[in-house]
């Protein structure tokens, strides 16, 4: 999906260290659930 409005305020310094490639605009979500045991 495309950046949301943090992402792409952030993508320079994401760039810059490494953790996004230079001009990536999508990322992929992951979605975990987790439940305490009663």
């Amino acid at each position: 999906i495309p950046f949301g409005p943090v992402m792409r305020a952030r993508a320079r310094m994401l760039e810059l260290r490494g953790l996004v490639a230079p001009g990536q605009t999508l990322e992929e979500l992951v979605v975990i659930e987790a439940r305490r045991a009663r």
